[in-house]
This record gives C-alpha cells, structure tokens and sequence, in this order.
C-alpha cells in the first residue's frame, strides 16, 4: 500500500534457479531504513554506463552523417567554393573528434541527440567564441549548447511532476517493468519508491486483476522487489534521474494496467512459441491424423519433401482455428501463409472470458512448423511406448536405471529417477508430462525398485 534422448549417456539435470525473494510486501512505504540501497546503486551505475556509451556513439554517428553530406556537397560545388568552405569542413571534423573524449553526462547526450543537426550547431557556437585551447573550445561548446536543453528541462520538472506521480520503464533485455513514485510522508523527509517486477511475474498477475488499483497496490505490491531511496543519498538522485528520464508509461491507471498486461502476456506467449512449438501443433491433428496408415506421419515417410506436406495441411482449411489452454491463459490460434511464410496468429484471452484481451503475430519459417510437426510425432510415438507399457524400466545399481526399448532392442535411456524424469520431461510436451510422470513413470521406477530389491534378496540367498 503506498502513500500517494542419447542412447546410454545419462541426461544432465537442470539446475534450479533460486526464486526472486520480494521486499517489503506488506509493510507499508513509509518506513525507517531504506532497503538494499547499495546494490541497486551500483547495478544502475553500470547500466547506466552501457546506456551513456550506446548514447554517445548514436551522437557521434548522427555528427559523422552531417560531416559525410558536406562532403558530398563539396565535390559538387567548384573550387574556389571548397576553398572557401575548407575551414568548416576542418572544424567540423575537429568538433567529431573533440565528440570521442568531451566529458558529457548522459542528459547533456540526449539532449545533443533532440537537435536535427548537432554538428551544424555545435559550430555555429564555436564560431561565436574566442580562440583559445581548440579542443578545449570544442568540449566547452558542445557542453553548452547540451546545457540549453537541460536548463528547459529542469525548468520545466515542476510541471512534469504535476503531469505523472508514476513513471514507467520497460526492460527488455531484463524483461522487467521498473515502477517508480515519489513518498513525501517517509521519515527522511521524502523518498523514491522503485518496484521492480518480472515479466512473467506480470503474466500471472494479468490473468487475476481486473482493477487496477488491485492490480498496482496489492498484485505488484506481493510480488516485485521493493528498494527505498531516501533524500540526500545517492540512491535517491539516481532514482529521482530515472523518474524524469522518459518514461514508457505515466501513472497507476486502468489504461497503463492493459499496457503492462499486453507486454508481459505477449512475452510469456512468444515464449511459449518458441520453447513449446509442438505443443501449440498438437492441437491442429486429430489423432488418426497424426500417426497411422494415411496419416500426415505416413506421408511424410514416403514424400521426399516433408515441408509440402505439411504446408499442404494447414493451408488446405486456411483460417482454421484452434484452441490452446495455457497455464494462466488461454488462446485462439490460426496459422495462414503470407509472402510464402507460416504466420500464427494468437488471440489471448483470460479463462471464462470470450472475447480476446489482444492478439499478435508470429512469423515463421515453414521448416520451424514442420520440424514441430515430426517433433509432436515423436513425442506421440512415446507417449503410446509408455502408456502400453512398451518400454521396460530396470535398476542396476543404486539411483541407476535403464529404459530398454523391446522394439528397437536397445537402452534408450539411462540416469538416475530425476534424470530420467527430466528427460521425458523435455521429450514430451508440457500438457501431458506432469500426469504421464505421476501415473507412468514414477510407478514404473517404483515398480524396478522393487525388482531390484527382490533380485538383491536373491543374490543373498544364494550366497
């Protein structure tokens, strides 16, 4: 609440990754000591520092096209004319280099960057100065004419202040939402507020809140790591740079909720296309469609092409639509050619609800779709080998099994129960693994310990 599978070679567990711990859930944002302020401080700092440098060399790029167009007029205007303009094509190159070591913050950068033609500016203000130091003129000119903007910023803060209590910022190299706001009632006199949330922290949430005050205050508020920056630290002039730094989106409302929804489903559902593609195939076959005599796996055995016949499929019912069932959402898809390419287009809407909350396009190759194909007819074929019990599960040695395929005559798998789950985990799609491991593969390796126990007695006995 705030104020204002390889034959005979065991398969590597996955290592888990420690979940975020979230601060500060309930307490409310007034309170004593700041948390953690340090840590974020430097993370910041060194973002911060990326960010300046990419910065810096757009403005350095935008100098040098200005400089590359001059030249190109110079060698189309006669000699005597590019004598007489050889002093600002000079200058102008001594400004670029002047650019590379110029000791600039980040906010005089972008406020360089705003000008249509930084260079053209930067030497109409040196022309105005004395001659001293060159490069020392250069640095003073370009700080300067940076510092009119900044002046017009910090002049108009007060206002900006007024127009948003909230700021926004989206992280897609971090995939996170950064919240901040400003709390007068702290007991340092004033402090910034920074909530920091996952994006598929924010797709969970999506799926529950329709208000937003729920949404921002109690969802969020639960979930996100919390830092507290109060005045006269160093945190808090970070933050308070941040805050005015253009946000993405301004304040706690109904409207900035269905921004933030829409960014973090679309990325929880582009993910799922790309990790889960067969998953989403599935649901375009029925059954005798995908395996048997006739079917789309029988043709493409026989087709020198695999790709035509599955192209062939979708495109013969074009617009067809089928119905997916994520674990916080569900979705329409259909999938059409556009440009000679595979396009899925998913309509995402929120469980007992029927009309889409959005929808997107994802573009594909038609060998990424074809290879889903194969890859859903493998994990049918194991499906079958399990549930009828074709494959035989053994124990050799402590936490040591084997899976023996009678078919092929061969061990196509061996590891230990957690490597042998994972593994089938990742052979089968995510809608059917859980209930398939609980209802075949745990009883099966309960029932090889078994074996193994009794074969152990055996071996005793006969000693």
């Amino acid at each position: 609440m705030r104020h204002d599978v390889a034959p005979d070679v065991p398969v590597a567990p996955d290592v888990p990754v420690a979940p975020d711990v979230p601060v500060a859930q309930d307490a409310p944002v007034a309170q004593d000591a700041p948390v953690a302020q340090d840590a974020p401080v430097a993370l910041k700092i060194k973002e911060v520092q990326i960010k300046m440098n990419e910065l810096k060399a757009q403005l350095i790029k935008n100098m040098q096209a200005e400089l590359d167009k001059l030249k190109e007029d110079l060698l189309n205007i006669s000699s005597q004319e590019i004598l007489s303009r050889a002093y600002e094509y000079a200058m102008k190159t001594e400004i670029i280099y002047a650019a590379h070591d110029a000791k600039l913050n980040n906010y005089q950068i972008k406020a360089l960057l705003k000008h249509p033609s930084p260079l053209n500016d930067v030497y109409s203000k040196y022309l105005k100065h004395d001659e001293t130091s060159l490069s020392d003129e250069l640095a003073k000119c370009l700080a300067e004419e940076a510092n009119v903007e900044l002046h017009h910023n910090e002049n108009t803060k007060e206002k900006r202040h007024e127009e948003y209590s909230d700021a926004f910022f989206i992280d897609n190299g971090l995939k996170r939402i950064v919240w901040i706001y400003y709390n007068p009632d702290s007991n340092a006199g004033g402090q910034y507020v920074t909530n920091i949330i996952s994006f598929d922290k924010l797709a969970k949430i999506s799926s529950i809140s329709r208000n937003a005050d729920d949404y921002f205050n109690t969802q969020i508020s639960s979930l996100c790591t919390q830092y507290l920056s109060d005045v006269g630290t160093d945190a808090y002039k970070a933050a308070e740079r941040m805050f005015y730094d253009n946000p993405d989106f301004v304040n706690a409302t109904h409207t900035t909720m269905q921004a933030l929804t829409k960014i973090a489903l679309i990325d929880e559902w582009e993910n799922e296309l790309h990790n889960d593609l067969p998953s989403f195939i599935k649901s375009a076959f029925a059954w005798d469609e995908l395996i048997g005599y006739g079917s789309i796996d029988d043709e493409i055995q026989y087709e020198e092409t695999p790709v035509k016949v599955v192209r062939d499929f979708f495109l013969k019912e074009k617009g067809t639509m089928y119905s997916y069932e994520g674990e916080y959402t569900d979705c329409i898809w259909n999938l059409e050619e556009r440009d000679g390419k595979p396009v899925i287009n998913i309509a995402v809407k929120r469980e007992n609800e029927s009309k889409p909350v959005f929808s997107f396009d994802k573009t594909f190759e038609w060998n990424d779709i074809t290879n889903a194909v194969i890859a859903r007819i493998q994990q049918e074929k194991i499906y079958n080998k399990l549930v009828e019990h074709c494959y035989k599960f053994s124990k050799y040695h402590t936490d040591d099994y084997r899976v023996y395929d009678p078919e092929e005559g061969r061990t196509v798998i061996r590891g230990s129960a957690k490597q042998i789950k994972e593994c089938f985990g990742k052979l089968l799609n995510k809608q059917e693994v859980k209930m398939l491991i609980e209802t075949e593969i745990v009883p099966t390796l309960a029932k090889a310990d078994e074996q193994f126990e009794v074969d152990c007695e055996n071996d005793d006995m006969e000693i």
